[in-house]
């Protein structure tokens, strides 16, 4: 799934296509972003350049009020300290979800190894960006498969 036709914007949210497949979202307070289609077992991997002093969510099998999530660590975060993301820059992350395992790595560092849940179930992907102003969170490559 290719990030042409992959993300719908939420109520709240405005996006809009750029030069070179830049997706760029805009929003007051919060930013959300929703996969077209519903996946299990996936991985997806992106660039993103989330604002400073905002809080990223990555929300994934999303399915009737449930969801597991993953909160993509920010300045002052464990991960920030160690180097693993830069604020206000883009930033590379990937997510593994298979069963029960959930991997995350920004900037090709683990930052999060984890086993979840008892069972896999389907539902859709999203990109949730809280702050406390006006802000834009831009996207660039985005790939996400099947496993």
């Amino acid at each position: 799934m290719e990030s042409k036709s992959a993300w719908r914007a939420g109520k709240a949210t405005k996006a809009s296509r750029k030069k070179g497949g830049l997706l760029e979202a805009k929003g007051e307070e919060l930013i959300s972003l929703g996969s077209a289609e519903q996946f299990d077992d996936f991985e997806i991997e992106l660039e993103m350049k989330v604002p400073l002093g905002s809080e990223l969510r990555i929300a994934y099998r999303e399915n009737e009020g449930s969801s597991d999530q993953v909160e993509a660590p920010q300045s002052g975060s464990a991960a920030a300290v160690y180097g693993a993301f830069e604020p206000g820059e883009w930033n590379r992350y990937r997510l593994r979800v298979s069963g029960t395992r959930h991997q995350l790595w920004i900037n090709n560092r683990v930052v999060s190894d984890t086993y979840e849940g008892s069972e896999s179930r389907e539902g859709s992907i999203s990109l949730q960006l809280e702050g406390s102003k006006a802000q834009t969170l831009a996207i660039r490559g985005s790939r996400i498969r099947r496993l």
